[in-house]
């Protein structure tokens, strides 16, 4: 009997262990956001799959590790990106959006309306593809003009 209880012991430990062995290999490791940026930016508080893009103090845009297919990128699929984008939103915003499909990035222009106030203003996204996953690199049109996101682009070596 003691034999018996000492192999069922072994066995459970052992299925135990590649178990936990399984499921530490099935998490995925933390983005890193080493990107390039322009000079005067960095990346800043780094928090699960986003991070901040500044420039000194002020957060200009950002970096979304995204759930999107990369597909969506090529495909430019409306309804995907209409409700990816649906996510920047408040519940008393409504939101407009065109996109323009580059080489290697979908960019996205993003007007966002406050239904109270009317005051609108841009966000600047660019989806992209790195190591098989879908990031968004955006910027707040409040901070950074239109022209200037190519910088950033650049930067990436995301443009056309």
């Amino acid at each position: 009997m003691k034999k018996r209880s000492l192999i069922l012991l072994v066995v459970l430990v052992m299925l135990m262990s590649a178990g936990c062995q399984a499921a530490e290999s099935d998490i995925a490791a933390a983005p890193t956001f080493d990107f390039a940026l322009p000079e005067g930016y960095a990346v800043d508080h780094i928090a699960g799959n986003t991070c901040d893009i500044v420039s000194g103090e002020e957060v200009v845009g950002g970096f979304t590790r995204t759930d999107l297919d990369v597909s969506c990128i090529d495909t430019q699929d409306f309804d995907t990106i209409f409700a990816y984008l649906e996510t920047y939103t408040a519940q008393n915003e409504t939101f407009e959006f065109f996109m323009d499909h580059w080489t290697s990035c979908l960019n996205i222009v993003f007007k966002i309306t406050n239904t109270q106030t009317n005051e609108a203003y841009e966000q600047y996204h660019h989806l992209f593809e790195k190591d098989g996953v879908c990031y968004d690199m955006w910027l707040d049109g409040r901070y950074v003009e239109r022209d200037s996101t190519e910088i950033f682009v650049d930067a990436l070596g995301i443009g056309e």
